[in-house]
């Protein structure tokens, strides 16, 4: 192992990799051989100077604020009457017998004839909704073979006639969304901005899934390589403000200082995927394949291992842990004092087998046995509303906001992954719905979210979309509910986290890469980019 590390460290024989090298050094330190550990306290740092990366990002998102600031002036009715030739004719709809009754249109890279793209759907004389995208090289497109329901059908026609003037304002190149009806005895021509999407534009998109908004990107200001690409692992910041972080089919999980990245100490854990930290801030279980593992923070040990165990969840005073039944074994509680079986809690309801406390323990969403999902307050010990009451084996995540006023809630199909519906919002007092967050704010079909944040002020929530064409981090403005950012860069979220210390987001991914953005730069410019479409919060 020690000759191996060396190897990639050199590149001898190997190309040369220094997290290869790192990897075997450290495992013939384990060993207890005594080069490898010097060689291994003597690798180079492969962490980019944290400020001098942070000022390199920052300078990044004042290009784009200067973009979004300067001032735009363009022609709306020449640019009208190039896409729609009969614009300004006066038309109405049992005229127009020939043509499709809807097309929507998002146009992008419109300054670069070279890039010039347009994408959208179109509803035909049939209902029949098809896809198309064009560009330079060539069109191609797709579409269903049945009509859309009558109930969308409806729907569509109702938004139409909803829709906003558009003041025949031009939005800016690379941001335009043109719709086209043939089904409105009024106007049937409008343009509007991507990046500010009036909420009835917004909801015809979502029913038809007709393109999406403009969204602004943000990169991180750096990332720390790892491991290679592996399925599975976890991310997450301890209580200590130190990084943990491992891929999933490795064999070990790390600890890594927060402020230098440097390893700091290592266990062994077969495949982990899933970590609950007690809030005495030293304990923590932490999920694996098979197996779920008592683990000490400071001591950076592990205490215990539960055979064939899974889920573990910590009633809201801390004092048990509930482990979910399996095909073959009954619900396990452990008393957290001694970590021995103990009886079930009366809080707990025997039909619970998923459950999310509130840390202030005046609020729980319990997943019940037959796949409704409540709002339970914990001090009376009674249920406040159902949040959802479909069987069809539901996936739930529920994240209460920093304040534990709000829950960000959402459910999908395990079995097609399939969403139920958007991120909701939901008022942790009443459990009724105060927003529907939607990526992109187009339709949801090919979407399901893995995992929810939210950042310290409550006032953004992040969200690792996966989609059909891969993953994608979107932030939200959880009072408006708009979509406002995308943070490209991990691949597969396994986990987010804050290091307080140097006030930065971590996002870990199964890419084998940890990265890193500093918070409040982060959210400045997103408010800069809010700032801009002439909304501020």
């Amino acid at each position: 192992m020690a000759s191996l590390g060396r190897a990639y460290e050199l590149g001898h024989g190997v190309g040369k990799d220094l997290r290869d090298a790192e990897y075997w050094l450290r495992k013939a330190a384990n060993a207890g051989h005594s080069e490898a550990k010097q060689r291994l306290s003597k690798l180079p740092n492969k962490t980019p100077d944290s400020q001098a990366s942070i000022k390199q990002a920052l300078t990044g998102y004042r290009k784009q604020a200067e973009a979004w600031k300067k001032p735009f002036v363009g022609d709306y009715d020449d640019w009208m009457k190039k896409q729609v030739p009969e614009f300004g004719a006066v038309v109405r709809a049992p005229e127009l017998k020939d043509g499709p009754k809807l097309v929507i249109t998002s146009f992008e890279d419109e300054d670069d004839d070279w890039k010039k793209t347009s994408s959208g759907v179109r509803l035909a004389r049939n209902n029949i909704l098809s896809s198309f995208y064009n560009s330079s090289r060539g069109s191609r497109g797709g579409g269903g073979t049945e009509p859309l329901p009558a109930k969308t059908l409806q729907k569509v026609n109702r938004l139409l006639s909803e829709l906003p003037d558009d003041q025949s304002i031009l939005p800016p190149p690379n941001r335009r969304i043109l719709i086209k009806s043939n089904n409105t005895e009024q106007r049937n021509t409008w343009v509007f901005d991507r990046a500010n999407l009036p909420i009835k534009v917004a909801e015809l998109l979502q029913v038809i899934n007709g393109g999406g908004a403009y969204v602004p990107s943000f990169k991180s200001h750096a990332s720390l390589d790892v491991r290679g690409f592996e399925h599975g692992g976890l991310l997450a910041v301890t209580p200590q403000n130190e990084l943990l972080f491992t891929g999933g089919y490795h064999d070990l999980i790390q600890w890594r200082d927060s402020t230098t990245r440097g390893f700091l100490a290592e266990a062994k854990i077969s495949q982990p995927n899933a970590i609950a930290f007690h809030k005495d801030g030293r304990h923590a279980l932490i999920e694996a394949n098979y197996d779920t593992y008592l683990v000490d923070l400071k001591d950076k040990s592990i205490l215990k291992t539960f055979h064939n165990r899974y889920g573990a969840t910590f009633t809201p005073d801390h004092q048990f842990v509930v482990f979910q039944a399996t095909g073959k074994e009954p619900a396990l509680v452990l008393n957290t004092s001694t970590w021995e079986p103990a009886s079930r809690p009366a809080s707990i309801p025997d039909d619970w087998v998923e459950f999310f406390p509130s840390k202030n323990n005046r609020r729980l969403v319990a997943c019940r046995a037959d796949g409704s999902v409540v709002l339970w307050d914990s001090a009376k010990q009674v249920p406040i509303k159902t949040l959802d009451s479909k069987k069809d084996n539901q996936k739930t995540l529920a994240v209460y906001s920093p304040d534990q006023t709000r829950i960000a809630f959402h459910r999908f199909s395990q079995k097609n992954y399939d969403p139920v519906a958007g991120i909701q919002i939901v008022d942790s007092k009443t459990g009724e719905t105060l927003r529907t967050l939607v990526p992109f704010e187009s339709g949801l079909s090919d979407n399901h979210v893995s995992r929810l944040w939210w950042t310290p002020d409550g006032k953004y929530l992040l969200a690792a979309v996966r989609r059909s064409s891969g993953e994608t981090i979107c932030l939200f403005n959880a009072k408006t509910g708009r979509h406002r950012g995308l943070l490209p860069g991990p691949h597969r979220v396994n986990g987010f986290g804050y290091l307080a210390k140097s006030h930065e987001l971590v996002i870990g991914g199964q890419d084998g890469k940890i990265y890193f953005w500093h918070l409040p730069d982060l959210l400045e410019a997103v408010r800069e980019f809010e700032g801009s479409l002439g909304v501020y919060y």
